[in-house]
């Protein structure tokens, strides 16, 4: 069976940061979402960061803390062009917007991704930037309980890698 079509979000940019109500509303849903608070059976969902260059790894790496405190596993942060590099593998395709791939056989993935897509389009540093939520294409195979977490890419690592 088909899946659906993923459903990015989409964020206007705010001129002004968001009150801090509406923060902490975002980030209780986050938490509801991804701890499967409500479901029959909730999965565990995982959560890794990707990157592009060490110079994102300490905001990513905070960026984890806070998913990890709405109910997801964190085990790692990868820097995918040195990996890439390691495996003599070609360059990753770069996002221009934070990301959030997710399984399109788990229910509980896309509607985690979406939440933590709409939390991070409040946070000061990305309400310009329109994070999205996108399912995996069923030919990658993503884990039913993982979520990829893209971080941009530079502009300079956006013109040399072929997305």
């Amino acid at each position: 069976e088909p899946s659906p079509p993923p459903m990015p979000i989409s964020t206007a940019p705010a001129a002004t940061a968001l009150p801090s109500a509406d923060i902490s509303a975002l980030s209780d849903a986050a938490t509801q979402a991804c701890s499967g608070a409500g479901t029959d059976q909730p999965q565990h969902l995982v959560l890794y960061a990707q990157i592009y260059s060490e110079e994102q790894r300490a905001p990513a790496a905070a960026l984890m803390r806070q998913f990890a405190g709405f109910g997801l596993a964190t085990p790692g942060i990868e820097n995918v062009v040195s990996s890439a590099s390691r495996s003599g593998h070609a360059r990753p395709a770069a996002w221009d917007k934070p990301v959030f791939l997710y399984s399109s056989y788990s229910g509980q993935a896309a509607i985690c991704a979406r939440a933590l897509a709409h939390w991070l389009a409040a946070q000061p540093a990305f309400q310009d930037s329109t994070p999205r939520a996108l399912a995996l294409p069923i030919r990658l195979h993503g884990g039913p309980d993982v979520i990829e977490f893209w971080l941009p890419a530079t502009r300079a690592e956006r013109t040399s890698s072929p997305r």
